[in-house]
C-alpha cells in the first residue's frame, strides 16, 4: 500500500520531448516512476491514469484494485540490438533430420514485440498519460464513429457508400496515415519502443525484412523447401477467404524470399505460385507461436490428469516393443490407413518412437496390438501380458485434447487412429461420439488447409504427399461414418480441390533405402477405396439427403436415376487390378498364409450397391404408396435384390482366415449389417402379450446362467462356454443328452428368466434374442427363418381348458401351470420365390400354421407380417385373441408390447446339403481368429432343465392325462426342419396316444357330446352297435353259405359227381341186402 500511495503522490516535474521523427503509432518516453499498474502490465494495454491519486481507467472499469506491486518484466534487448547493428541473428536449432527429410536449413526467430502496444504501433489508438499529456494519434476518431457518420448522413437517408474517402471523414491531422500501409504494401514506420516493452530497436519494415531473410551460410537446401508442419513451437492454420484477415489484402504485405512476413509471435506464409495462376486464388497460412495460447494450455492442463502421458505410455509399451508395433502398423494397417510418412518414419524407426507425439504413438500401438502374433518377439512377450488397448486409447485421446489448441498433421493422424478403434460396448448401438469425432476431424483438417491441393507448393515432397493422403483418408472416414450413421455429410464439392490419389502419392524418398515387407505396400487398395467413396457420396446426395427422401418419386423415375450409379459401380468393379481380386480358396499345399486386407473394399462396394437398391425398395414397402405390385418394375427390383443377396452370401462364405485376420476399418462393422437389410424389410414384427412377464432373452446370457448336466450330474472339466464352443458338449456322453440346467431354483423365478422388455421403438438394447438363418432350398426358393429365444416358457393354466376335460382339473391348485420349461425357441419362416414373398409359417408348440402371403388372415405393417406371441408359451399366431392348441389348451394373444426381432439379431446362411452355417457378419473385433458364433447351432442337447422326476417336490402330475408341471427344455434351431419342401416341416413331431385320443374326443364334443346331445349320441351309438352286430352275424352266415356252394360247383367235375352218385347208390343197395 505504501508503494501504491507513493505512486499516486508522485507528479512528474518534467517530461522529455518526443522524438522528432516519431510517427503515428510511435510511443512517447515514459519514466519508470510512471510505469503501468499490475493489471495493465499483465494485459499489455495502455495504463491511462486521468488524475493523480485516481486508479487507471481499466481498473476503474473492471472494478479492480489498481496496484503497483509486481516488478517489471525482464527486458530483451539483445535481439533488437543485433538487428540494428547488422550482426548475425540468433538461429533456432534445426529439427531432427529424420523429421525434416534431410532439410538442414535453420529458421530465423520471429522478433517479438509488445502486444500491449500493437494498436499504438499501427497509429489507430490514442490515449492520455499521467499529467494530461497527449499521445500522437489521440485525435483519430473511433472506427464505429467513422462508419456511423458515413452511413447516417445529416442530409437524411442512408448512404451505402462505405469507401474510405476523405470527404466522408472528419477533418483530422494526418488522419490517412493510419490506413496508408494498406495502399502501398509497406507497414508504417515504427519508432523505437522503450520502457517495459520486450522489443527494442525495431526501426522500420526494412529492418524486419532483413532479419527474416538472413540465414546461416551453411544452409544446404533451398529455403522454399522448408516444412510447413515441422516448424518448432509453432502451429499452422489456413487463412480462409471470409477470415478477418482477407487473403486478397494479405497479398499486399511485403513478403521476403521465403514468402513470409513476420509479426509479433505470428508469421504469414504465402504460396505465391497459386496466386499467379489464373483461376487459383491467393493462399496464405498463419503460423502462430504456441506461447500465444498460454491461458488455453493452462485450462486444458487443469482439466487433464497431472500424470505424464509419455511416462504412462512407456509403462504399457517400451521403446523396443514400440518399434516392433510401428513396423506391424506398416505391414498390416498402412495399406488401409496410409496416414504416416514412410520417408520420415522408416528412415529411423527408433528415432521416430523416441520423438513422435505421444498421442500418435499410443494410437499406432492400439491398432497394431492385435497383430503381435506375426512378430517373433512380441508373440512371446505378449503371450502372458497383452497391452491394455483401452488404456492406450485413453492416452491417445487425452493427448488429442491437448493438441486441439495447437494442431499439427499429427492431430489429424490421431483423429483417424481413434476413429478406427473398436467401440467399448460392441453389443449396444454405437453412441454419437464417433460421429462427433469424425466431424471434428474434418473441421481440423480444413483448419490445417488439407482441403487445398498442395501440388506445386514450396514444401518438401514428403509433406506434399502426406497432406494429400491425409485429406483423402479424412474424406473416406468422414463419408463412411456419415453413411453408416445416417448423418448429413459435411463435405461439399465446392470446399476442396484435392485431386484423387495416384501412385505418385506413395513414392518413398531415395534416402530411405530399399524397403522390405514392412514398408512396401501396394497403393491400389487406398486409390480404389477413394474412387468408390466418391461414388458413394453421389449416391447419398441423390437418394438419401433430407430433400431427396422428402420428395415422393415414382418407382420408374427412381429406377432411371439409379442407372448411372449402378453403371459406375459396375465399371469400378471391372477396373479393379488383379491384386485386389478375391482369389478362390487354394489347396492346403498351395495355400498362402499371408494376410489379405482388401476384403473390406468389397464390403464397401456391396454396401453402396445396397444403398441404391434401398432407394428403389422405398415405394415398394411403403404402405402409404398404393403401388401395383404386379407391375414388371417391382419384380425387377426384387429380383435384383435377391441376386445381390446371393452374391454377398457367396462372397462372405469365400472369406477365409487370411481375410478375417486382416485389419478391418471400423466403419465396415456397420457396412456388414447392410446385407441383412432385405431380410429386415420383410421380417416379422412380434406383438408380446401385455401381461406376459417373460420377455425375449439374450442367448449368450442364458448359456452363462446354466450348467451342462447329464442325469442331474454336472459335466466335469469344461471350459467357459459361449456361443462359439457349445457344440463340444455333443461329445460328452453318447448315450444321454446334455441339458443346460439352470444354476438357480426355477420355482423361485430368478430375474434372468424374465429377459428384457423392448423399448418404445421395439428394440432390445442389451440383448440379442433373435437368429436369422437364410436357406436356399432351390434356385428359385429361399427360406428365411426367424428364431426367437426366451429363457422361460410358462405352460398352460390347467384350470383354463375346454370342457369336458375341465372337470378333470377340479381339485388342482388354482392357476397351476403345466408344461413349463426353461429355454424356449419359437420361429417364423418366410418363403421367397424369385425374390417375392409367397408364404409364411408360424410355429405353435409341437405343430404350427402356414398362410399364403396374400391370405386375408395375414396382417402386414409396411409389408412386414405381424406375429402375436401367446401369453407364457410364446406360441406364434396370426391374430390376437384366444387360440386353442393341442385340441384342449388355450393361448391368449394381444397387441401389448411391440418387438422388432431383427433389430438385434445374428444373421447366418445355411447350406441345405451340408448344413454348414456361415455367419454373414464379420466379427466385431479385428483380432485374428475371432469368434464366428455358429457353434450353438450344432448343439444337439436341450436348452433347459431335464424333466424333473416324479418324486421331485417341484414336480406335479395331472391325473389320467399324465401332464407334468415341468418338462424338459426344447432342442435348438437345427432340429426345426430347416430343409423342407413346403411351408410345413417335412417330418413333423409325432403325437402321443393321449394327444390323439383327446383330439378325437374334442372333435366330437361340440356337436355330439355336450348336454342333451350326449344322450341322443349314446342312443344312436347303441342302436348302431346292435344293428352292426346283427348285420355282421347274418352277413357272415350268408357269405359262408354262398362261398361253400361256389366251391363245390367249381372244384368237382360232372363225371366225378355221376361216379360218386353210383357208388353211393350201390352202397345203399348192398346195405339193404
Amino acid at each position: 500500500m505504501d508503494q501504491y500511495d507513493t505512486q499516486l503522490n508522485t507528479t512528474p516535474q518534467s517530461q522529455p520531448q518526443p522524438n522528432a521523427r516519431a510517427v503515428a503509432g510511435s510511443r512517447r518516453y515514459r519514466s519508470k516512476s510512471q510505469r503501468p499498474c499490475d493489471l495493465c502490465r499483465a494485459r499489455k494495454v495502455l495504463c491511462n491514469i486521468p488524475e493523480p491519486g485516481q486508479p487507471c481507467q481499466l481498473c476503474e472499469r473492471t472494478s479492480r484494485l489498481c496496484t503497483f506491486v509486481g516488478n517489471p518484466g525482464k527486458k530483451q534487448r539483445e535481439r533488437a540490438s543485433r538487428a540494428q547493428s547488422g550482426g548475425t541473428p540468433p538461429v533456432v536449432p534445426p529439427v531432427a533430420p529424420q523429421f525434416t527429410d534431410t532439410i538442414q536449413a535453420s529458421e530465423q526467430p520471429v522478433p517479438q514485440q509488445d502486444d500491449g502496444r500493437h494498436q499504438e504501433m499501427l497509429g489507430i489508438t490514442g490515449g492520455h498519460v499521467q499529467g494530461g499529456d497527449q499521445v500522437a494519434g489521440e485525435d483519430l476518431p473511433r472506427l464505429e464513429t467513422i462508419i456511423s457518420d458515413a452511413m447516417w448522413s445529416s442530409h437524411g437517408g442512408m448512404d451505402w457508400d462505405l469507401s474510405m474517402n476523405h470527404t466522408a471523414l472528419p477533418s483530422i491531422e494526418n488522419g490517412d496515415r493510419a490506413f496508408q500501409f494498406l495502399g502501398d504494401g509497406q507497414l508504417p514506420d515504427l519508432g523505437p519502443l522503450e520502457g517495459d516493452s520486450p522489443l527494442e530497436g525495431l526501426q522500420n519494415m526494412e529492418a524486419m525484412n532483413r532479419m527474416s531473410t538472413e540465414t546461416p551460410a551453411s544452409s544446404s537446401v533451398p529455403l522454399q523447401r522448408l516444412s510447413l508442419d515441422q516448424r518448432p513451437d509453432h502451429f499452422t492454420q489456413l487463412v480462409g477467404y471470409s477470415n478477418e484477415s482477407d487473403p486478397f489484402c494479405l497479398e499486399r504485405f511485403p513478403y521476403n524470399d521465403q514468402e513470409e512476413v513476420d509479426f509479433f509471435r505470428v508469421t504469414y506464409r504465402r504460396f505465391a505460385a497459386r496466386g499467379e495462376v489464373p483461376g487459383y486464388p491467393p493462399l496464405h497460412f498463419l503460423q502462430s507461436q504456441t506461447e500465444t495460447a498460454v491461458e488455453a494450455r493452462r485450462v486444458i492442463d487443469d482439466c487433464m490428469s497431472s500424470n505424464d502421458d509419455r511416462e504412462n505410455l512407456e509403462k504399457f509399451v517400451d521403446k523396443t516393443s514400440g518399434v516392433a508395433l510401428v513396423k506391424l502398423y506398416f505391414r498390416f494397417i498402412f495399406e488401409s490407413l496410409p496416414i504416416l510418412s514412410r520417408s520420415l518414419v522408416l528412415q529411423d524407426v527408433e528415432a521416430f518412437v523416441a520423438e513422435a507425439p505421444t498421442g500418435l504413438l499410443a494410437g499406432i500401438y492400439a491398432l497394431a496390438s492385435p497383430f503381435t502374433a506375426w512378430d517373433e518377439k512380441l508373440c512371446l512377450s505378449r503371450a502372458y501380458s497383452k497391452p491394455n488397448i483401452d488404456a492406450l486409447w485413453k492416452i491417445s485421446y487425452t493427448c488429442l485434447q491437448r493438441e486441439l489448441h495447437f494442431p499439427r498433421l499429427s492431430t489429424i493422424q490421431i483423429f483417424i487412429l481413434l476413429i478406427n478403434h473398436m467401440p467399448f460396448d460392441t453389443a449396444v448401438v454405437e453412441s454419437p461420439f464417433f460421429w462427433s469425432l469424425a466431424a471434428s476431424m474434418l473441421a481440423m483438417a480444413q483448419a490445417l488447409g488439407l482441403n487445398v491441393d498442395p501440388t506445386g507448393w514450396n514444401l518438401p515432397p514428403w509433406e506434399i504427399r502426406l497432406r494429400r493422403r491425409l485429406w483423402w483418408a479424412v474424406v473416406v472416414e468422414h463419408t463412411w461414418r456419415s453413411i453408416t450413421h445416417g448423418r448429413s455429410s459435411m463435405l461439399h464439392d465446392d470446399d476442396w480441390d484435392v485431386s484423387p490419389p495416384t501412385p505418385d502419392d506413395f513414392v518413398v524418398d531415395s534416402n530411405v533405402g530399399p524397403l522390405d515387407d514392412t514398408g512396401h505396400q501396394d497403393p491400389d487398395y487406398f486409390i480404389h477405396m477413394c474412387s468408390l467413396t466418391g461414388i458413394s457420396m453421389s449416391v447419398c446426395r441423390r437418394f438419401f439427403s433430407l430433400r431427396a427422401v422428402s420428395r415422393p418419386q415414382a418407382l420408374d423415375t427412381l429406377i432411371e436415376q439409379a442407372r448411372g450409379p449402378r453403371q459406375k459401380l459396375l465399371d469400378w468393379l471391372e477396373n479393379l487390378p488383379e491384386s485386389l481380386h478375391i482369389q478362390p480358396a487354394a489347396d492346403d499345399a498351395e495355400a498362402d498364409d499371408s494376410v489379405k486386407s482388401h476384403a473390406s473394399l468389397y464390403v464397401a462396394y456391396y454396401t453402396t450397391h445396397i444403398l441404391v437398391l434401398r432407394a428403389l425398395l422405398r415405394p415398394i414397402i411403403n404402405s402409404n404408396i398404393h403401388l401395383d405390385h404386379l407391375q414388371p418394375s417391382v419384380g425387377t427390383v426384387l429380383q435384383a435384390s435377391r441376386g445381390l443377396v446371393q452374391t454377398i452370401i457367396k462372397f462372405i462364405r469365400s472369406l477365409d482366415a487370411s481375410h478375417q485376420s486382416a485389419f478391418w476399418p471400423s466403419y465396415t462393422r456397420h457396412c456388414l449389417s447392410y446385407p441383412g437389410l432385405f431380410c429386415y424389410m420383410l421380417s416379422p414384427l412380434v406383438w408380446l402379450h401385455s401381461e406376459d412377464p417373460f420377455r425375449p432373452s439374450d442367448i449368450f446370457e442364458h448359456v452363462r446362467r446354466t450348467t451342462p448336466m447329464v442325469n442331474e450330474n454336472p459335466v466335469p472339466d469344461l471350459p467357459a462356454l459361449d456361443l462359439d464352443n457349445l457344440d463340444l458338449l455333443n461329445d460328452v456322453d453318447g448315450k444321454h443328452v446334455v441339458a443346460l440346467t439352470s444354476n438357480d431354483d426355477v420355482t423361485d423365478l430368478p430375474a434372468w428368466l424374465y429377459g428384457e422388455t423392448p423399448g418404445e421403438t421395439g428394440w432390445l438394447s442389451n440383448a440379442t434374442a433373435c437368429a436369422v438363418i437364410i436357406v436356399e432350398q432351390s434356385p428359385r426358393d429361399v427360406d428365411v427363418f426367424y428364431f426367437y429365444f426366451y429363457s422361460y416358457d410358462r405352460g398352460a393354466n390347467i384350470s383354463q381348458v375346454l370342457e369336458p376335460l375341465k372337470s378333470f382339473a377340479m381339485g388342482m391348485a388354482d392357476g397351476m401351470h403345466y408344461g413349463c420349461h426353461v429355454g424356449d425357441w419359437e420361429h417364423n419362416m418366410v418363403r421367397f420365390r424369385d425374390g417375392k414373398p409367397t408364404g409364411i409359417y408360424y410355429s405353435q408348440h409341437s405343430s404350427g400354421a402356414a398362410y399364403e402371403w396374400n391370405d386375408t388372415h395375414l396382417s402386414l405393417e409396411d409389408q412386414r407380417p405381424l406375429v402375436y406371441s401367446a401369453y407364457g408359451s410364446h406360441a406364434n399366431f396370426v391374430s390376437p385373441g384366444d387360440h386353442v392348441h393341442d385340441s384342449v389348451l388355450v393361448d391368449y394373444c394381444d397387441d401389448g408390447q411391440l418387438w422388432d426381432p431383427v433389430s438385434s439379431a445374428y444373421f447366418y446362411h445355411m447350406d441345405p446339403i451340408s448344413f454348414e452355417l456361415t455367419r454373414l457378419f464379420h466379427p466385431e473385433s479385428t483380432s485374428p481368429g475371432d469368434s464366428d458364433l455358429t457353434s450353438f447351432f450344432y448343439f444337439n442337447g436341450i436348452w433347459g432343465d431335464a424333466q424333473y422326476a416324479d418324486d421331485d417336490p417341484r414336480q406335479r402330475t395331472v391325473p389320467v392325462f399324465g401332464l407334468k408341471r415341468y418338462v424338459s427344455g426344447p432342442r435348438g434351431p437345427i432340429f426345426k426342419g430347416l430343409v423342407r419342401k413346403g411351408l410345413f416341416p417335412d417330418n413333423p413331431e409325432p403325437k402321443k396316444f393321449i394327444q390323439l385320443a383327446v383330439g378325437f374326443l374334442m372333435s366330437w364334443y361340440p356337436c355330439c357330446l355336450r348336454g342333451w346331445r350326449f344322450v341322443v349320441f349314446l342312443t344312436v351309438v347303441f342302436a348302431c352297435i346292435i344293428l352292426m352286430v346283427v348285420g355282421i352275424r347274418y352277413g357272415v352266415r350268408w357269405c359262408r353259405m354262398r362261398k361253400g356252394y361256389k366251391r363245390i360247383d367249381g372244384e368237382i367235375s360232372l363225371e366225378d359227381l355221376v361216379e360218386r352218385e353210383e357208388v353211393v347208390l350201390n352202397y345203399s343197395e348192398d346195405g339193404r341186402k
